[in-house]
């Protein structure tokens, strides 16, 4: 990563959890656009979507390589790190879910 990206403690990327909660956000919204307006295609767009595009653009796997490596060296960071990125990853999905349908 270098000295380019910040950090919202130390040891904790910040980018990974931007790119990983907004992933959540932008998945929820699709989810609950294609539930509300294409029915019976719904599930299949979201699928298409959401794992061909939004994964892409997420960084789940390293954020879990990276939360590895905290785990080895501080368990109270990895914990914020872990519970962090999924509890506001939820949170995200949730509304952008709601979001989605209100489209």
């Amino acid at each position: 990563m270098g000295g380019t990206g910040f950090r919202l403690r130390q040891g904790v990327p910040g980018q990974h959890f931007l790119i990983n909660v907004s992933g959540a956000l932008a998945l929820g919204i699709v989810t609950g656009y294609a539930a509300k307006h294409l029915g019976a295609g719904a599930q299949d767009f979201a699928t298409i979507v959401g794992v061909g595009f939004i994964a892409a653009y997420t960084t789940f796997s390293t954020e879990e390589w990276h939360t590895l490596g905290l785990l080895r060296r501080n368990a109270t960071v990895e914990a914020v790190n872990v519970l962090g990125s999924v509890g506001v990853s939820m949170v995200l999905a949730a509304f952008g879910l709601w979001l989605g349908k209100q489209l």
